[in-house]
């Protein structure tokens, strides 16, 4: 009979290889909101540089692949729920940090624009995001994105 500390290894490592079986028994799971020019569909395939970057990257590790493009909230709930295994252009939160991981270093950085109509534009004056406030406007923003916090 086997000591109870070197039974729970045997079993550890039993464990690792079924999960590590069913891992490879469906393609690594890849979802992504359409976000043009760098992911976008093409005749129902997704495209573009981000696309053929992570093909590239994963078949050079011998990882089978399938990326979805979704809009970002059904992407979102995949990532939570384990559905999928991977999102691209996805940023960092504090909320998102309990359930996803993010690479030591940035992979791109963001810079939020404003985009007015021509009688805003000559109402106020928006040279920075400091007078945006100060004008106290309504600012249109994408529902289940990440901002700066001081936004």
């Amino acid at each position: 009979m086997l000591p109870s500390t070197q039974f729970r290894k045997v079993c550890a490592f039993l464990v690792l290889l079924i999960c590590l079986g069913w891992a490879q028994a469906r393609p690594l799971q890849i979802v992504a909101e359409e976000y043009a020019p760098t992911t976008i569909e093409e005749n129902g395939v997704p495209v573009g540089i981000d696309v053929d970057v992570a093909k590239e990257v994963f078949s050079r590790l011998g990882v089978e692949i399938e990326i979805r493009l979704v809009p970002w909230e059904r992407a979102y709930a995949m990532l939570r729920t384990g559905e999928a295994d991977v999102g691209l252009h996805v940023s960092y939160s504090e909320e998102r940090s309990h359930f996803l991981m993010w690479p030591k270093t940035a992979v791109w950085q963001a810079d939020f624009v404003f985009f007015t109509n021509e009688a805003t534009k000559a109402a106020y004056d928006f040279k920075d995001y400091e007078a945006v406030k100060r004008a106290n406007v309504r600012i249109g923003i994408t529902n289940g994105n990440s901002y700066y916090s001081s936004f």
